[in-house]
C-alpha cells in the first residue's frame, strides 16, 4: 500500500472515531510487511499521529527499521514454525541461521532503542516439529522480554481452510496434510465456535 493512500486511511479512522491513540496498527495480514519497501514512511506517518504498529513477521528479509522509528512498534511477533533447517525449511524454505540472524539484529536494536515494546515467538506447532520445541524455548527463553506462545498451525490458505471445514477438501490434500497438521486439534476448534455460535 503506497504512504499516501495508508495515510488518508489512517486520518480517516482516526476522523470517525474508529481508532484512537491506544489502538495498535497491526501492519501484516498474511503477508510479510518488512517485504514493503515503504515501511519506515508507514511508521512515521503513525509516529506524527503518536499511534502504536504491531508487526508480525517470518524474518526471512532482513529488517530495515530506522532507529528512531523502533519505538512505534509497540508488539513484535516472530513466526516460527521449526528448529531445525530441515522442519524450517519444510514450511518456509529459507534458511533458519538467516532467520535467527535476521531476527537477533533487530531484537538488539528493539531492546536499545525502545526497550518496551513487547516481543513475542509465536512457536507454529506441526507433527514434526513437536520434538523441537524445547530448544526453541531454552534459545530465546535466555533473552529477556520475549513471550513464547506455541500455537497449532492451520490452513493458511483461506480457501483450504474454508473447504476444511466443510469437509470439501480433496482427499489427496487431505491425507497430505494429515501428515503435517494437527487436524484433529483444527476439527475441534471449528466445532466449538460451531456450536458456540448455534
Amino acid at each position: 500500500m503506497p504512504p499516501i493512500l495508508f495515510e488518508r486511511i489512517i486520518d480517516h479512522l482516526l476522523k470517525i472515531g474508529i481508532i484512537d491513540k491506544n489502538f495498535g496498527i497491526a501492519l501484516y495480514n498474511c503477508g510479510e510487511p518488512f517485504l514493503n519497501s515503504e515501511i519506515n514512511n508507514i511508521l512515521r506517518i503513525l509516529k506524527n499521529r503518536k499511534l502504536r504498529a504491531r508487526i508480525s513477521s517470518n524474518f526471512i528479509p532482513r529488517p530495515n527499521i530506522d532507529k528512531e522509528l523502533l519505538p512505534v512498534i509497540s508488539k513484535l511477533t516472530f513466526s516460527l514454525s521449526g528448529f531445525s533447517q530441515e522442519s524450517y525449511g519444510r514450511i518456509h524454505g529459507a534458511s533458519l541461521d538467516k532467520v535467527l540472524n535476521n531476527f537477533e539484529s533487530l531484537y538488539a536494536d528493539l531492546r536499545r532503542y525502545s526497550p518496551g515494546t513487547k516481543i513475542k515467538i509465536s512457536w507454529h506447532r506441526y507433527l514434526f516439529n513437536e520434538n523441537e520445541f524445547w530448544n526453541m524455548y531454552k534459545y530465546f527463553n535466555k533473552r529477556p522480554a520475549i513471550d513464547i506462545a506455541p500455537v497449532i498451525a492451520y490452513f493458511n490458505d483461506l480457501i483450504e481452510m474454508m473447504k476444511f471445514s466443510k469437509g470439501e477438501l480433496p482427499r489427496q490434500r487431505l491425507e497430505e496434510a494429515q501428515k503435517d497438521i494437527f487436524l484433529d486439534r483444527i476439527r475441534k476448534g471449528i466445532n466449538y465456535h460451531k456450536n458456540y455460535k448455534a
